[in-house]
């Protein structure tokens, strides 16, 4: 798995991940506990930032999972613990709820007509299915932690963790990279190494 921070951007790994891959399945397949409470505004405006950044760039349908996946999991891809690096210096709320729940996202959490709630199960089509995290809040609400997925057919795909502020009552990237991955780019890595010691 990579972690750590980088400069890549939102956009440019979900293009990339756009562009090469083809199916999909949602991240993590652990046993999580469905949360009947309904997400609080500051929730909801930090889930319409983020979709907000994918349907500003891509002209198609985005589809994205009806159901979010915890984000404190360890199973799951972009796995944060609450002792990040990112998050130094945010003393976080109930962070190891967010590692254990996930919640049902109401259709209020789509910024855009292109994009779409897709129930789990159902079949995706092409391009592939965004996925969102449980989000992680510090205790005065001013930051927000979330990660997202893209998953195309098979088992490619990619994701990252980032932090999220509230200035002005408004919430924005805070521009604090948490983690990303990129499974394509991983399995290269490994592959190379392989081929390497075999020489």
């Amino acid at each position: 798995m990579k972690r750590g921070l980088s400069k890549v951007g939102t956009t440019s790994v979900f293009v990339w991940v756009l562009t090469t891959c083809l199916f999909s399945s949602a991240p993590g397949d652990t046993v999580s506990v469905k949360d009947r409470s309904p997400l609080s505004a500051d929730a909801i405006a930090v889930y319409k930032v983020v979709l907000q950044s994918f349907a500003e760039h891509e002209t198609g349908t985005v589809n994205v999972a009806s159901v979010t996946y915890p984000l404190g999991d360890a199973s799951t891809p972009g796995f944060l613990s609450e002792d990040a690096d990112c998050l130094r210096g945010l003393q976080m709320e109930d962070f190891a709820e967010t590692a254990r729940a996930v919640h049902d996202l109401p259709a209020t959490v789509l910024p855009g007509p292109n994009l779409r709630l897709v129930r789990r199960g159902k079949s995706v089509p092409t391009p592939g299915l965004l996925s969102l995290s449980e989000i992680a809040f510090d205790k005065e609400h001013r930051h927000a932690v979330v990660g997202y997925s893209f998953r195309c057919h098979g088992k490619c795909g990619g994701g990252r963790t980032r932090v999220y502020e509230k200035v002005a009552g408004k919430w924005k990237d805070a521009n604090r990279e948490c983690g990303y991955w990129i499974t394509q780019f991983i399995r290269s890595a490994e592959s190379a190494q392989r081929g390497r010691e075999g020489e």
